[in-house]
């Protein structure tokens, strides 16, 4: 007679990898979105690297202070967060934050009632300023 296969421990179980750490996480709304947002709401580097918040609500200088340290920046202009519909972040071209990085801090322009706002993200690779909303900043962000 076969004995019964071992049923798994609380230990066992803990050592498994996680639902998010399976190949599972890099399909459907989960795949990664270079320079935007997945299904699940994840927001990517263009190089497909996931970004984490780490701050909400910068300040203009506060965000003029992180470009001048190498930030990148992304924009959506709606002020839905860049993660609905058909909005899709728009990123700073080099040159353009080259511009950026000599002159003035962003503004807050009011200029069509949008929702109006800067955070930061960041992952391993860098740090990147998202303009959101009524955001105006050099030639970049008009």
């Amino acid at each position: 007679m076969a004995k019964s296969p071992r049923r798994q421990t609380f230990a066992d179980l803990v050592h498994e990898p996680t639902w998010s750490e399976t190949d599972a996480s890099h399909s459907g709304q989960y795949a990664p979105r270079p320079g935007g947002f997945n299904g699940a709401g994840e927001f990517f580097d263009p190089d497909g690297i996931k970004l984490r918040l780490v701050a909400k609500n910068a300040t203009e200088d506060e965000a003029q202070a992180l470009i001048e340290a190498g930030a990148a920046v992304v924009a959506e202009g709606c002020g839905c967060g860049g993660s609905y519909g058909d909005c899709t972040p728009e990123w700073v071209t080099h040159d353009q934050l080259r511009d950026l990085r000599r002159g003035l801090a962003p503004g807050f322009t009011g200029r069509h009632g949008t929702p109006t706002w800067i955070d930061v993200w960041a992952n391993d690779h860098g740090t990147v300023v998202f303009a959101h909303g009524d955001v105006s900043w050099g030639n970049a962000l008009t």
